[in-house]
């Protein structure tokens, strides 16, 4: 619990109880002017006791740890009589300084003992024991503390997180402050942070023609073109936009285009006038020349196996439509190999009968997908472990390096990549490289789904290859069928009727429903009522089972409302539930949430293993199990696959065996402690957006039809989301709505040149 008051403290320092020196997160006690003795938390790089702070925040009631001080906006001062002094240099903030060696030189120096420390060390070095060597380290080190001090204190007061400050005095050290007035764009972290960085530029008098502003607004660009899927921009689209953004003409921002491009900061194709960021350039080319490479490539012979296929399928009671042969026919015969298909025409059967052939052979096989919880069904569904694309490849710390690679490829024969129209191009160029030269490469996925939230439509791209244009391209087949038991549901009629553009017939019986709203308080309610009773109630659907998808984060029906209304309705607050908050969002024990970007740092614990790895990706959906001082505890149950850690990590057994009551955890669970100041990476999940929910499948799907942004009103929305419900699908809103998302084809052009490139290397 946490009350909404301001309040404010002026005190010492009394002890430092956790510190972490890479985000400046800490938890101190100090004693106020008033005579209090507060616990307090929040980011206070390198504390030390006798330290002086003048704080503002609120007040947090833990069930465990009792009260605590929340910190949001802080002033700190080095201590100025001796007697503090003494205690900030004997507290160990500098390593080589400890008790002995601080009354030393607060008994020679007295008040004037930090002045020294900072700028005339060799006066140090007469002391007994400080030798000069050991006087310039020491204050090297108060140096340090001065300048982040210094750094996060001038950062926080233009509107900068501290952590931005901890970053660029990684990066920069003790001339972080300098480069920082050198060039404020430094500390642009994401393209929308431009106004207030730009803001900072203009307090230290950067010009608004200056080559780091222009060189910053083009990146901006081109970096906020590719959040939305492009990989790259029209040169004439880029220097309008940028100009418009830096306030300038067309032809200076010209003239600094083309200043990087010759000093390779940017990419462009003279004769079709694009430019790249670089990384989506060589991305694209890499990509295009090694699929290409893998259709060219003959597979590798196998044993007769045209017999082996009948007796398996006979073995197994499957009997394989004239289409679903010819695709495993191309599964053997091809090193690289698409097949897409919508609901119920019988994707899962085809690949699941390809990889017990090829098992049978004695291949060996890996199936991935880009998210955990795709690749959990993948797993149920294949009879076959399957894991994320990321754990496959072991990407790690750096997103741009993967463990296998061209140097260290993967060991498997045969690679099967489900849901592929969720891989964006960096992506897929990190899966290409780590296929060795002798692997088949099977691409599994739907076309009429979103395409990847980052940039690129790889999918789409490959599967438009050689359409009228070359009279070979890659071996791809379609299943286009609904077979019997699955045109029984009326999810999977409509989901084709859409894709048809024919509004969907909802008889309200069987798997489909919709509930006709017309205005939003009606649909929330609605809503509301359908995951804490209606459907518990009436037909057994836990409320973990049941999710709530809406095509946006804004308005009423949004998914920002949404959770905190059904967050209210699912998990109200208790005195048994700690709870913290973090901007307008309150995390509460038992919460449902989502990972909202990929990080690679991030360490878990891998359930009844206890063994550790790293790294939490975008989509990843959890259940906080734990919420205490440091940190906000998420186990997300959607893990699959073998981990690529090498650290351990020591949990009690008990708490296992309590968790495990509680049904918070699994044996295949990631359990990840989450800092308060990466909060911001986390999100409610009781609803999503379809974006979020790509990917994944759920037992119930609520689906929002109220009015939202037209962009976002398109068939490829409206298919992907309905699609994401296995068991039950109830759409709630206005009919008209729902037509208007049939009728609207197209979501918005991607810039991407894959199937260019790829073309004239087959041509």
């Amino acid at each position: 619990m946490q009350d909404n008051y301001l309040h404010y403290h002026a005190g010492d320092i009394t002890s430092v109880l956790f510190t972490n020196e890479e985000n400046g997160y800490s938890v101190v006690r100090i004693h106020t002017d008033e005579g209090l003795d507060v616990l307090c938390v929040g980011t206070i790089p390198f504390p030390a006791a006798g330290e002086r702070l003048e704080i503002s925040g609120t007040v947090i009631h833990h069930a465990k740890y009792g009260e605590q001080f929340k910190i949001t906006s802080m002033e700190r001062k080095l201590p100025v009589n001796p007697e503090a002094i003494e205690a900030y240099l004997g507290s160990g903030i500098i390593k080589g300084l400890g008790a002995k060696t601080a009354k030393l030189i607060v008994e020679r120096f007295g008040a004037k003992a930090l002045e020294i420390l900072e700028n005339e060390p060799m006066l140090l070095a007469e002391l007994r024991g400080i030798s000069q060597k050991k006087a310039r380290e020491m204050s090297a080190e108060f140096n340090k503390l001065v300048n982040v001090k210094h750094l996060v204190e001038y950062l926080t007061m233009n509107g900068f997180l501290p952590h931005v400050a901890m970053r660029l005095y990684q990066e920069h050290g003790n001339q972080a402050m300098a480069k920082l007035r050198e060039n404020p764009y430094l500390v642009l972290d994401e393209p929308q942070d431009f106004t207030r960085v730009d803001a900072l530029a203009a307090s230290l008098n950067i010009d608004k023609t200056a080559q780091i502003r222009l060189e910053a607004g083009l990146f901006c660009q081109l970096q906020h073109n590719a959040n939305q899927g492009h990989c790259y921009l029209p040169r004439e689209s880029l220097v309008q936009t940028a100009a418009q953004l830096l306030s300038l003409e067309t032809e200076t921002v010209d003239i600094a285009l083309d200043g990087m491009i010759d000093e390779g900061l940017l990419v462009s194709e003279t004769e079709t006038a694009t430019v790249y960021l670089p990384e989506y350039y060589i991305a694209e080319v890499e990509v295009a020349q090694r699929l290409v490479d893998l259709h060219n490539s003959p597979p590798p012979p196998t044993a007769p196996w045209k017999k082996r296929l009948t007796s398996l399928a006979k073995e197994a009671g499957i009997s394989l439509a004239a289409s679903q042969k010819e695709a495993v026919n191309a599964a053997v015969e091809n090193a690289l190999f698409i097949l897409t298909g919508g609901p119920g025409t019988g994707k899962t059967t085809t690949i699941r009968t390809v990889v017990t052939l090829f098992k049978e052979l004695g291949l060996e096989v890996a199936l991935a997908a880009p998210t955990g919880r795709a690749a959990k069904r993948m797993s149920e569904l294949c009879g076959h472990e399957a894991t994320t694309i990321h754990r496959l490849l072991g990407i790690g710390y750096d997103p741009n390096y993967a463990f296998h690679n061209e140097d260290e490829p993967l060991p498997h024969d045969v690679i099967v990549i489900d849901e592929i129209s969720m891989v964006d191009i960096r992506l897929m160029l990190c899966l290409v490289r780590a296929v060795k030269p002798d692997a088949r490469l099977i691409l599994v996925g739907d076309a009429d789904q979103l395409p990847s939230v980052g940039a690129g439509n790889v999918l789409l791209d490959i599967l438009q290859v050689g359409d009228d244009i070359i009279e070979t391209g890659f071996a791809k087949i379609q299943l286009t069928e609904i077979f019997r038991q699955a045109a029984e549901s009326k999810i999977i009629v409509a989901a084709h009727d859409i894709n048809r553009g024919v509004t969907p017939e909802v008889s309200n019986e069987g798997d489909m429903f919709f509930l006709k709203r017309q205005y939003d308080e009606a649909a929330l309610q609605t809503l509301d009522e359908l995951c804490s009773t209606r459907l518990p109630e009436k037909m057994g659907f836990a409320s973990d089972q049941i999710q709530v998808i809406s095509p946006t984060r804004k308005g009423a029906c949004g998914t920002n409302n949404l959770n905190k209304l059904l967050q209210q309705s699912l998990n109200p607050p208790s005195e048994s539930k700690p709870e913290r908050r973090f901007g307008e969002t309150i995390y509460r024990l038992g919460d449902r949430v989502i990972q909202t970007r990929n990080n690679y740092e991030l360490e878990w614990v891998d359930g009844m293993n206890e063994t550790a790895g790293k790294g939490v990706f975008n989509g990843d959906i959890g259940t906080i199990t734990h919420i205490d001082t440091l940190t906000v505890t998420v186990t997300f149950t959607d893990y699959s696959g073998s981990n690529n850690g090498t650290s351990f990590i020591q949990k009690e057994e008990d708490e296992f065996a309590e968790l495990l009551e509680l049904n918070l955890v699994e044996e295949n669970s990631r359990t990840i402690d989450y800092p308060n100041e990466l909060l911001f990476e986390l999100d409610l999940a009781y609803a999503l957006t379809v974006h979020k929910a790509q990917g994944s499948e759920f037992p119930a799907v609520l689906f929002v039809c109220m009015p939202a942004p037209a962009p976002l009103l398109n068939r490829k929305v409206l298919y992907t989301g309905i699609t994401r419900a296995r068991e039950l699908l109830i759409l709630v809103g206005r009919t008209e709505v729902l037509e208007q998302m049939v009728q609207k084809k197209q979501g918005n052009r991607r810039y991407t040149s894959l199937r260019k490139r790829i073309e004239e290397l087959l041509d």
